[in-house]
């Protein structure tokens, strides 16, 4: 009987024990109190723990509207488990008992405030470490939070113009380390962060005491994340039924935008007056959030683009498409930038986009798509913080020099269209056109003729506008056909002299492509970028996207043959017997006169505006207005005026003419005087070449 109570005794001692054990570490008060400590559960795994865990000792058990659990512990408990589940859910608890609560943090606070002009951020950011855990989010906690941010602006506002004040640097570090913790991830409290962060950084980094570690890019970046964090916060609980919907908030120094985008149900369009933007992904759904940076700021006052300097055309706008914390590398955003007005346009637009990582400008991904004199229209395949630069190349000049640029143009080019006319007329009148060489002198004097013409009424277009883009069309398809005609002119002479012997080029050919190759090299410019001819800088190819090497590449090409082909026929005028015989002065000589007599024919002048680059070079551009302004004058003088074949043709002509006017001008013989006329120029359009090469034939 003894050993059956002595065996229950024990039993029932064993069995208080367990109770004890279980009560002693698992102790978690009634959920009757107001609920300061909110977990999530971590992982699918941990649910079913958690959830247990919660429910085995009556915890108040919830799950949100994105199905992610909860568990909920009132203000007095301690919870304690030797599971890594509930020694995670008893540190939140401990730190939770522990804090000062919401009055206490308030003194506290006030307190720093009495000291607030030696008061740094890291003092704000204590009393919320020690206070919350980064998952809280009570109400006290909230509370908490609010107050430390509106504190954090005070001690801004009563540092800012000392010399020892917080760099940008500290301020960056404050609002990253507090933007971890979820209490500040309420409506309120996130618009008052963003508020607060976006004035300090932007304000503080536009100080002469800014911190020079902290690069602006580094400023673009910390900003992107802070909305992207706060997105769903911004946003409110009823994103899901008002997707679409932009929700803009209007600070300082920054308009930022959060939208909740379904494609399946429209677009979020961010539209304002400075940018338009919209943005598609290949993850459906998702958020668009953007950020648009005042003009005000200087964030970027000294931009150079591959060393090219540049200037900031248009407000600085940043886009992210995301899906919580994580971004959508496969994105596309369409962005209608409006130009900044008393801004230097500069000689180029172009959209670009600051490199996170290194801080540089790019534009890798990005195209300019359309632009008039007030917008510009950039597609781009990915996010990050995008503007238009207006570029400058490193040739500058003064009201004076583009006055001296115009009065050459203007009279170079009139002198020139005249002189072409007249040669056009010379050789139809004189019935030249027979000749092969004077056939193209005809097809090359049409070209550049009408080319200078249209340049001179261009100057006269308004820019931008639909007459512009025609101007720019016809002067590319002109200039590219006196470029072709001059290739022509120089592909003749050096079959007529090098390659005599060796027989001649198709002639009927050689007409095809003079205005063959032109039409295709024009025609393949506007399949690819007809938008890019009549900017609102002027009636010619934009410098933007490559354009201008429709006309400068072809160019190019046409010119280094004609040197190559120059060269060889120069070598073999000075090969030739009867200027074998001569001194090496006389040679020279003869090589100088023939290259300056077929430079101009060949547009080998076009190379002066290739050479001026820079300021150093730009005397280049004077001899590049000069010759080229008056190219058509050359030719009318060394090509029609002082070609023998012209000459002889116009005393033939007029030689009964002259007979009968010569009485009044001479007293002697007509007859005898005409027939001694030496009808040989010394200055020729072609060298001296043997008899048995066929030159004017």
């Amino acid at each position: 009987m003894f050993c059956n109570q002595l065996r229950i005794c024990f039993f029932l001692v064993i069995y208080l024990a367990v109770i004890l054990t279980r009560t002693t570490s698992n102790h978690v008060t009634s959920c009757s109190g107001d609920k300061s400590s909110r977990r999530a559960c971590p992982s699918s795994q941990s649910e079913a723990n958690f959830k247990s865990s919660c429910e085995r000792y009556s915890c108040c058990w919830d799950a949100t509207t994105n199905g992610v659990p909860w568990c909920f512990y009132s203000t007095g408990g301690t919870a304690s488990t030797t599971s890594s589940t509930t020694t995670s859910t008893t540190s939140t608890v401990s730190s939770t008992t522990n804090a000062a609560g919401p009055a206490a943090v308030s003194l506290e606070i006030s307190e720093i405030l009495d000291k607030a002009n030696e008061t740094e951020p890291d003092a704000l950011l204590g009393i919320v470490e020690r206070e919350l855990t980064t998952e809280e989010l009570s109400v006290n906690a909230k509370s908490i939070v609010g107050q430390v941010l509106n504190a954090s602006f005070s001690v801004y506002e009563a540092r800012r113009n000392q010399s020892s004040k917080p760099t940008v640097g500290s301020w960056m570090d404050f609002f990253t380390a507090l933007i971890r913790y979820s209490s500040l991830k309420t409506n309120e409290n996130a618009k008052l962060f963003l508020k607060y962060a976006s004035t300090v950084l932007l304000n503080e980094f536009n100080t002469p005491f800014m911190n020079e570690s902290v690069m602006p890019y580094m400023i673009l970046n910390s900003m992107e994340n802070y909305v992207m964090s706060l997105t769903t916060s911004l946003l409110g609980d009823s994103y899901l039924e008002e997707a679409n919907q932009v929700q803009v908030l209007n600070f300082p120094n920054v308009n930022i935008s959060t939208c909740y985008q379904d494609l399946s149900r429209g677009d979020c369009d961010v539209i304002s007056d400075d940018v338009t933007a919209f943005s598609t992904s290949t993850r459906n759904p998702s958020f668009l959030t953007s950020i648009t940076y005042s003009s005000d700021l200087e964030l970027f006052s000294d931009i150079s683009f591959h060393d090219t300097p540049a200037t900031l055309g248009s407000f600085l706008f940043s886009v992210t498409s995301h899906f919580d914390d994580v971004v959508n590398a496969e994105s596309n955003v369409s962005i209608v930038f409006r130009k900044l007005a008393g801004v230097d346009t500069g000689d180029a637009s172009l959209c670009a986009f600051v490199n996170s990582t290194t801080g540089d400008w790019s534009s890798s991904g990005c195209f300019l798509a359309s632009e008039n004199s007030s917008h510009v229209t950039c597609f781009c395949n990915h996010n990050t913080s995008f503007a238009l630069l207006f570029l400058h190349t490193d040739l500058q000049f003064t009201a004076a020099e583009e006055n001296y640029f115009n009065v050459i143009t203007y009279i170079g080019c009139g002198t020139s269209i005249t002189a072409l006319m007249m040669t056009i007329c010379s050789f139809i009148f004189l019935k030249l056109t027979r000749n092969k060489r004077v056939i193209l002198h005809i097809n090359l004097a049409t070209s550049l003729g009408l080319g200078q013409i249209i340049l001179l009424t261009g100057t006269r277009v308004e820019t931008g506008t639909a007459a512009c883009k025609v101007i720019a069309i016809l002067l590319h398809f002109f200039f590219m056909s006196s470029f072709s005609w001059m290739l022509m002119e120089g592909t003749l002479l050096y079959f007529q002299s090098v390659r005599a012997v060796k027989g001649s080029v198709n002639f009927n050919a050689m007409l095809g492509f003079g205005w063959a190759l032109p039409v295709v090299i024009v025609g393949v410019s506007l399949a690819a970028g007809f938008d890019g001819y009549g900017t609102d800088r002027g009636c010619w190819l934009s410098l933007y996207n490559g354009l201008t090497w429709a006309f400068i590449g072809p160019a190019l090409g046409f010119i280094i043959v004609n040197m190559i082909l120059l060269a060889m026929i120069v070598r073999i005028f000075l090969k030739l017997k009867a200027n074998a015989k001569e001194g090496e002065w006389q040679r020279t000589r003869r090589a100088i006169k023939a290259i300056a007599l077929l430079t101009p024919l060949l547009g080998i002048t076009w190379i002066f505006g290739a050479l001026a680059v820079n300021q150093s070079t730009k005397w280049f551009l004077y001899l590049f207005s000069i010759f080229n302004s008056f190219q058509g004058l050359v030719i009318f003088i060394f090509h029609c005026l002082r070609n023998d074949q012209v000459r002889k043709a116009f005393l033939k002509k007029y030689r009964r003419s002259f007979a009968n006017m010569a009485p009044f001008f001479s007293t002697v013989n007509p007859s005898s005087e005409i027939t001694n006329v030496k009808t040989t120029s010394a200055i020729t359009s072609t060298p001296n070449f043997p008899r048995k090469l066929p030159i004017t034939n």
